[in-house]
């Protein structure tokens, strides 16, 4: 049994927006979880529940951002919806390879590489935007 989690959250993840904040730690708890039961070797279909609670994090986390940074009369708001969506429309491809092979590891793979250049690119461009 692995008792390691996949990501932890750092300090210097913060940003100037408390939602924000718990969102992302919300976000890093379901990545930890889809981690812990790949680690214990459960079925696809057990993973499906931890999944679309990620599609759902992450849709709502988008969301929020983006009120936000409406709010604030981000300048590249258009451009971020954009990646945005595209960023959706690949996690789910991402899901669907990951069933059809039999690879959980893939969605992993994808969520953490998203999470690392969310946080370190796109919270860079935003981030004076983000005050809540």
């Amino acid at each position: 049994m692995s008792s390691h989690l996949f990501i932890v959250w750092q300090d210097s993840y913060n940003v100037d927006c408390p939602i924000i904040n718990e969102q992302h730690k919300g976000i890093i708890s379901t990545i930890n979880s889809l981690h812990y039961f790949i680690q214990e070797g459960h079925e696809l279909t057990f993973l499906k529940p931890t999944v679309d609670l990620s599609k759902l994090y992450m849709g709502f986390h988008f969301a929020t951002e983006q009120g936000i940074l409406a709010k604030s009369k981000y300048p590249g708001i258009e451009e971020d919806e954009a990646l945005r969506k595209q960023l959706f429309a690949q996690f789910k491809v991402t899901c669907q390879e990951a069933c059809q092979h039999r690879e959980p590891e893939l969605l992993l793979s994808f969520l953490k590489n998203w999470w690392i250049k969310h946080l370190t690119e796109e919270h860079k461009k935003f981030a004076p935007y983000l005050k809540n």
